[in-house]
Parts: structure tokens; sequence; C-alpha cells
């Protein structure tokens, strides 16, 4: 495996880590997060709820695993959900 593999893989675990924390957080600080969504799109602590999954989701499925596959299962042109590519 090159530096250049690896340093991807790396950075790209990192990320995910990251985008599952601040989706967990989504669950657990709701309060916090509903400031920031705007009054015209209604109940803000659903759209909290529903970004919260959809970062995990995206955390769980970066990079080149086998998450990638039951999160992000769309492959090709279109994009898999990885973080780095």
């Amino acid at each position: 495996m090159s530096n250049a593999e690896l340093a991807k893989i790396t950075l790209s675990t990192i990320l995910g880590l990251l985008f599952v924390n601040v989706g967990i957080a989504h669950f657990t600080e709701t309060k916090w997060f509903e400031p920031i969504v705007p009054e015209a799109l209604g109940d803000p602590t659903f759209w909290v709820l529903i970004t919260g999954f959809i970062e995990i989701g995206l955390g769980l499925g970066s990079g080149n695993s086998a998450n990638s596959q039951i999160f992000c299962p769309i492959n090709g042109n279109i994009p898999r959900c990885s973080i780095l590519g």
C-alpha cells in the first residue's frame, strides 16, 4: 500500500468518524441545532433528527470499505458517499 493510499484511508476514516460524532450530537444535543434550522422549513426538531441520521449514514459510508456498500450502495458515475472519492 502506497503512502498516498494510506493517507487517503486514514483521512477518510477520521472524517467519517467526525461525521458520525456530529450526527450523534444531533440526537443528544437537539436543542443546540434547532436555532440553525430556517423557520420556513417548519418543525426544527424533525430536520435536526433527519440531518443527524444522514450525517451518521455518510460517516459510516465514507471510504472504500464494506460500509460503503451498506450505507451508500450506488456506484459508477454517481457519488458513492465517499468523503474523499
